[in-house]
């Protein structure tokens, strides 16, 4: 849904012309859009061309004279939500509509539904000192969901951390340390970076770079994680392994046959038993018992 004000420009703007134009797109917003005339009718009625209308209705949009607000449609299953907190013992939940569009679409929905949660359960909270997030498609949706409001709802928060490593990576989806950085920009916050790889070659190599002065930082806050922000994986395709951790899929033939969907590469099957303990041994990621300890 989509909603629009249009507010009177009273400036004191210097210049005749730039007072002329500015009525011009008062004028051309409000025929457009409180009076719902197409732009070749505001273009006749104004008695100036169409091209000129678009622009008169991009300097309303620029210099706020038209304000538009973007309401996400639907309503929560409220009965919905309830059985899932009383089944689950959660502390609160968001559903939100279905979409049967693309897979874009869903994200975004998700992603708004998740800056409402945060919202909505972090001021029930003792005490937010540290953030934690995740990677992959719904949490690029999530930063640019927070990057767009404009009430910053954590402000304060001491630092946003990753949960896991991706130095190297090409696809933004994957970029775990601009995800956060994005993120404590938006929330008005600071970062903590971690400059490693998602996975390893052995776990003596992990151990070792876990205790490396430069990272030890991030895994200390894992343990003293308040609020953690992930996105739940689909099936793990063998592409990924090949491409981006620069693993032989043979090698875990086992996640790639039985894994249904993954938090922080650390993958599940469908009854929601954990896959995968040589893979975990590997990764440079909060583990999965510091995950089920966040509140």
């Amino acid at each position: 849904h989509l909603f629009l004000t249009i507010v009177p420009d009273n400036r004191n703007v210097s210049g005749m012309g730039r007072d002329r134009y500015l009525a011009d797109a008062y004028a051309a917003a409000h025929l457009y859009y409180e009076r719902g005339l197409t732009q070749k009718e505001v273009a006749r009625r104004m008695e100036v061309s169409r091209p000129t209308v678009s622009k008169l209705l991009s300097l309303a949009s620029q210099e706020g004279i038209v304000l538009i607000s973007v309401r996400p449609p639907g309503q929560r299953d409220l009965g919905l939500q309830t059985a899932l907190v009383d089944s689950l013992g959660l502390r609160s939940a968001v559903v939100l509509p279905g979409s049967a569009g693309s897979l874009d679409t869903r994200e975004i929905l998700l992603a708004q539904g998740t800056v409402e949660l945060l919202k909505e359960s972090l001021p029930t909270l003792p005490k937010v000192e540290y953030m934690g997030l995740g990677w992959g498609r719904a949490m690029l949706a999530f930063v640019e969901a927070v990057e767009q409001r404009t009430v910053i709802f954590l402000g304060g928060m001491a630092e946003v951390v990753p949960l896991i490593g991706g130095s190297g990576q090409s696809l933004d989806i994957f970029q775990i340390n601009e995800i956060v950085r994005r993120t404590a920009n938006a929330l008005g916050t600071s970062a903590r970076l971690l400059h490693a790889p998602a996975l390893v070659n052995d776990e003596s190599l992990r151990a070792a770079l876990l205790a490396e002065t430069s990272v030890r930082p991030v895994v200390e806050a894992w343990r003293k994680l308040d609020v953690a922000v992930v996105g739940i994986g689909r099936k793990l395709d063998p592409t990924y392994l090949a491409e981006y951790l620069q693993e032989e899929p043979l090698q875990h033939e086992s996640l790639v046959r039985w894994s249904v969907s993954d938090v922080c590469s650390h993958y599940f099957t469908a009854d929601g038993k954990a896959l995968g303990e040589e893979h975990d041994a590997r990764l440079v990621a909060i583990s999965r018992d510091e995950l089920k300890r966040v509140p």
